[in-house]
């Protein structure tokens, strides 16, 4: 008789090669090239990269491009609206278009040390650590790799608060690397957000009874049982869930779920660490930018000499000099125009070009809703001069 776990590693090696199929397969068929890569930050957590090119050559315009998921997503959020989503539209306009995975989400699990996310040490981070070790990692590999002196950048929700403390950590570094910035729904901080998830988790300080590390972390694997199930009779308990997960409540009517269902729930949520979701909760609470407090003296003096953790120097961002291009919405449950603005007053040079104070738009729209193909990409495209 063949053994029962012999078959469920069959099994799950089989599934394992179909989810892959799937997400190749869904990228090669938007007349896209994928070259998965592994990039090794200083504290050893090893992270994944998309890297995404035409198929047509003729068209390579020699510029690179980072595009930087948000808080519970993963790269391929930038691919959900298959040929009218703006990494598409970036690569056939001769962009080398990056989308990496940060720690502790679906694909980047792993680390040196510490195994492939099995090991609780690992989920000992927040956007602190993606800030100071993930990004830069990521833009040195592209400068070498590419061979190219600036990038351009492009960040969604906690995807432009990294781009923000990286720049805080080292500016004169950023101002080095970074060519052009474009952020959407931005979120420098979260003293005003409206959203109730956050007003509930902060009260209830429901994050302390959670008995794991990893907060919505999920094997790629289960996305094949996610799809029929999402897209089946559970369909709207699996839309609501997403819309609590990604700050779409109000719903504004953007978003075409019954169409995009299927690529949605294939990889989202993509997940993240306790921790990370803990910071953020602190953040909203605390009022202010302050890294990661582990709410013991004693922790917090191993981790930064002092009682308190530090809070980020927003003085630094005074001589931001990186032409940037900014959006804000009045449906965005997280990024609150008022935040939005009380951060860029940091800023003392005109390098803000413009703020585009968008009319219901919530936090996942400008990804996601075929209207930001007709309002939002071309004039981003624009901004970059890829038109």
């Amino acid at each position: 008789m063949i053994n029962t776990k012999i078959i469920l590693l069959i099994t799950f090696c089989l599934l394992t090669i179909t989810i892959q199929e799937n997400y190749k397969s869904f990228i090669s068929k938007l007349n896209l090239n994928l070259e998965e890569i592994q990039v090794v930050t200083e504290d050893r957590y090893v992270n994944t990269i998309w890297a995404l090119t035409s198929k047509d050559e003729s068209n390579r315009n020699g510029k690179s491009i980072i595009i930087q998921h948000g808080l519970l997503d993963t790269g391929f959020t930038w691919l959900i609206l298959q040929e009218k989503s703006i990494a598409k539209l970036l690569c056939d306009e001769g962009y080398k278009v990056y989308l990496p995975h940060m720690r502790g989400s679906q694909f980047s699990t792993s680390h040196l040390d510490y195994g492939h996310g099995l090991n609780s040490y690992y989920w000992d981070f927040s956007f602190d650590e993606m800030a100071q070790y993930d990004l830069p990692a990521i833009i040195n590999l592209i400068k070498k790799r590419d061979k190219v002196a600036k990038v351009d950048y492009m960040g969604h929700s906690q995807g432009t608060l990294i781009f923000f403390l990286s720049y805080m950590n080292n500016p004169q570094y950023m101002e080095n690397s970074i060519n052009k910035f474009i952020g959407v729904g931005v979120v420098p901080n979260v003293n005003n957000a409206q959203h109730l998830f956050l007003k509930l988790a902060t009260v209830s300080k429901i994050a302390n009874l959670i008995p794991v590390e990893n907060f919505l972390t999920f094997p790629i694997e289960l996305g094949q049982v996610l799809v029929p199930f999402c897209t089946g009779k559970a369909k709207k308990l699996c839309h609501d869930f997403l819309k609590i997960c990604f700050g779409t409540i109000p719903d504004t009517g953007r978003v075409d779920y019954d169409r995009l269902g299927k690529n949605i729930f294939m990889h989202m949520p993509g997940g993240t660490s306790l921790q990370n979701m803990k910071h953020w909760l602190q953040a909203f609470e605390n009022k202010q930018m302050a890294k990661y407090d582990y709410e013991s003296i004693i922790e917090n003096l191993a981790h930064y000499g002092s009682v308190f953790p530090p809070e980020y120097d927003l003085s630094k961002m005074r001589n931001y000099k990186i032409k940037s291009i900014i959006t804000t919405s009045d449906s965005d449950p997280f990024c609150n125009p008022i935040d939005t603005l009380n951060f860029l007053k940091n800023i003392r040079d005109q390098s803000v070009v413009e703020v585009m104070s968008l009319k219901d738009y919530n936090h996942i729209d400008y990804l996601w809703a075929d209207s930001a193909y007709d309002e939002l990409y071309p004039k981003f495209l624009d901004f970059l001069g890829a038109l």
